[in-house]
């Protein structure tokens, strides 16, 4: 009887500590902090641990689960050649449609609304479609290689998340189904995730047309605000060229805050706007001593030579940008961009707001690797920092050879979906088409924007 227990405890015992280094690494994994875990990560380790780790699903660990639906619209505005008035109308009007019919197939309504409005669409696609398919078969084989793509470009983003037992699956013709177990920072996994994978290489303004594009905006709002005589973006136009003012003043130690009405600012008539952003609050937060001359400057600050606006004042700007008025008094070529990021400075943060060329000098569809690494000690300015590795094939290769070589000491802008995430300067010709993009805070900003660039 006494052997038969001494056996039994001998299995028991064996079984406990061959379930301990099982779960081990389950267990050093969990307790992990996210630093060790990017640490780990920038050394290679991090998914030989993760494959080691016992894999719990949604039932049992909690998570995300999210379905993403490709812009079938959108796709078929992109793909569009020689496009007119007629087709941008056309547009619009599926777009209400297929809002209007969500569960219908979108390519039956796209050719019944094409009947409808009697739009020939081979006109617009007939470049690119070939042996004898119809526009509509040639959109559904584009739409299918999309969704594959986007699906490789999902899998290769939630990877780098350390997700462990990730579930991406196609469902009907434009929906993917994600669940994402054990997600913890389920925000920032949102953003990612939903990103549109459209990435742009912007040039950012000079000084001297930023200058003069914010003395029409101010010209503009002081006449509308006085009533002095009747203001036109013409007018304003003709005047902006002289009279030199500062882009945007240096922070004052002592400013004269207070809060304005948007009405006051445009005596009693504020902007219209039915695409603009809906105002949380009906007063903003000026700096009286810039107020009188210069109304729109009073909403900016100084962030370190780039223009800043407290998340107080960004409904108001945006309102105000977005006006079919002062939509004219900025240059055709140029738009005003926001910062993907605030800047934290004292207790409140601040947007950066960058005027660019509107056409793209690169698209990320040029680029085919991009990689986190620690600054190495040969250039002090970058000696420890996270410093992301960017590579471009060959087309990108000669495009960004001219594009560095004629803008040293420039800055240009990374942008994702409009949003501005990065905006370096241009150190010097980069001929090979591999760059280096420093200046991120931490090693999160890095991979973030490493993850951005490689699905670009």
């Amino acid at each position: 009887m006494r052997r038969n227990n001494k056996f039994r405890w001998v299995v028991v015992i064996l079984a406990v500590i061959i379930s301990l280094i099982y779960l081990y690494p389950t267990i050093i994994y969990e307790t992990m902090s996210l630093e060790k875990k990017e640490e780990l990560s920038l050394q290679g380790k991090l998914k030989d641990i993760q494959k080691k780790v016992i894999k719990r699903g949604l039932d049992l660990q909690g998570g995300m689960y999210l379905v993403l639906e490709v812009d079938l619209v959108n796709l078929t505005a992109s793909l569009a050649q020689n496009k007119d008035e007629i087709f941008n109308t056309f547009i619009e009007k599926l777009k209400k449609v297929e809002y209007e019919n969500p569960d219908a197939n979108f390519y039956n309504l796209l050719d019944n609304l094409a009947q409808q409005e009697n739009v020939n669409l081979n006109k617009y696609y007939r470049e690119n479609v070939r042996d004898g398919k119809s526009v509509n078969e040639y959109l559904q084989e584009e739409a299918e290689d999309g969704i594959d793509k986007i699906e490789e470009k999902l899998r290769n983003r939630i990877d780098q998340f350390g997700v462990a037992e990730p579930s991406i699956q196609k469902v009907g013709h434009k929906r993917i189904l994600i669940e994402l177990p054990g997600i913890q920072d389920v925000e920032a996994a949102k953003e990612l995730i939903g990103k549109t994978a459209l990435l742009e290489f912007k040039l950012l303004k000079d000084d001297e047309t930023v200058r003069i594009t914010l003395k029409r905006i101010n010209d503009y709002l002081k006449i509308k605000r006085d009533k002095t005589s009747e203001v036109t973006p013409d007018s304003i136009i003709k005047k902006s060229e002289t009279n030199d003012t500062t882009i945007v003043e240096e922070n004052k130690s002592v400013r004269e805050d207070s809060l304005v009405s948007l009405a006051d600012l445009f005596g009693g008539d504020e902007i219209s706007d039915e695409k603009a952003e809906e105002v949380s609050s009906d007063s903003m937060l000026i700096d009286r001593q810039t107020f009188d001359e210069n109304p729109f400057n009073a909403m900016l600050v100084n962030l370190g030579g780039d223009i800043g606006v407290s998340d107080k004042n960004i409904n108001a700007v945006k309102k105000i940008l977005s006006s079919e008025d002062v939509q004219k008094l900025i240059p055709k070529d140029s738009e005003f961009l926001w910062s993907a990021d605030p800047v934290l400075m004292g207790d409140m943060n601040y947007y950066e707001l960058h005027l660019l060329k509107k056409e793209p000098e690169l698209t990320g569809s040029v680029i085919t690797d991009a990689d986190v690494s620690i600054g190495g000690g040969y250039n002090p300015s970058s000696a420890g920092q996270p410093v992301v590795n960017m590579e471009m094939n060959g087309e990108g290769t000669r495009v960004w050879s001219r594009v560095t070589g004629a803008n040293i000491g420039n800055r240009i802008a990374i942008v994702m979906d409009d949003k501005i995430m990065s905006a370096p300067v241009v150190q010097g010709k980069i001929p090979s088409g591999r760059s280096e993009i420093t200046g991120m805070k931490d090693m999160g900003e890095a991979n973030r924007l490493a993850i951005v660039l490689r699905s670009g």
